[in-house]
């Protein structure tokens, strides 16, 4: 398993606001059981995790509705800065907060520029502070996991795990189910084209473990029908402003066969 260049993309990601659009179907429905707010990266862009997980909660019954809170080449942190985080959380509640920081920032000891500020001591003040504004806005928080290498998935889940514990936060760990996964069905779409960012399967990985922290049930099996927009590694998205979102595809379907595949590799 080669993905460590995934320490090194520039995250793809956008910022959607409460004012803006809703990346989850669920969203445009009358009745909303469950609002979740997704604050990460490209990771979470990628394939509209968002929009999955609604997709996946409603198949099994369950009203959501999802927004997301990322940006181009951003961490956690810059979340923080631009106040972005405390001004949507006050428009807008929320009943969970899942945060997903960019890959390896969460890795500390590792190697900086000199003078710098340390990127894992600043994630771990900003996974903090977003916890802490979750949960004064009536929020749970949840840290849901990210990959790199394989050789790096079991320090990566230490700190993840070591980091959710800090802040009170309920952790998902991703990285060593990646790794399993990738191994006993290595015909699924685990990652993208370029090796780094998630493929369609993995983000259903992600949806299932969602799935189960937050409904604590599994999901059951069927067809899930995801209408996006489901945006590919190709979308570079740097702006503040939902309009100038570029059009992508509206509709993605994982068929029962599938869904049922990757739910056994995700209790796994």
């Amino acid at each position: 398993m080669k993905v460590s260049r995934s320490l090194l993309l520039a995250a793809l990601i956008i910022v959607v606001s409460s004012a803006g659009l809703r990346l989850g179907y669920e969203a445009r429905k009358t009745r909303v059981g469950t609002r979740v707010l997704f604050m990460g990266n490209s990771f979470t862009f990628v394939n509209n995790l968002p929009a999955v997980f609604a997709a996946l909660a409603s198949a099994n019954g369950f009203p959501v509705a999802t927004d997301m809170l990322v940006r181009s080449g951003a961490a956690l942190t810059d979340r923080i800065a631009d106040t972005s985080l405390p001004r949507l959380l006050e428009k807008q509640h929320y009943d969970y907060v899942v945060l997903q920081e960019r890959a390896g920032a969460v890795l500390c000891g590792q190697p900086h520029e000199k003078g710098s500020a340390d990127p894992c001591g600043l994630s771990r003040q900003a996974h903090r502070q977003s916890a802490d504004l979750a949960r004064a806005h009536g929020a749970e928080p949840i840290v849901l996991g990210t990959y790199a290498s394989a050789e790096l998935a079991q320090a990566m889940q230490t700190h993840e795990s070591f980091l959710a514990r800090e802040v009170g936060a309920t952790y998902i760990p991703i990285a060593e189910r990646l790794v399993r996964a990738m191994q006993q069905a290595p015909e699924l779409n685990w990652l993208a084209a370029d090796g780094g960012h998630p493929g369609h399967d993995l983000t259903l990985l992600d949806a299932i473990a969602l799935h189960q922290a937050i409904f604590h049930a599994p999901p059951k099996v069927g067809v899930v029908r995801v209408r996006g927009p489901i945006y590919d590694i190709s979308t570079a998205i740097f702006t503040l402003d939902w309009r100038q979102v570029p059009a992508a595809a509206n509709e993605y379907t994982y068929d029962e066969q599938r869904v049922a595949r990757v739910i056994t590799l995700a209790s796994q």
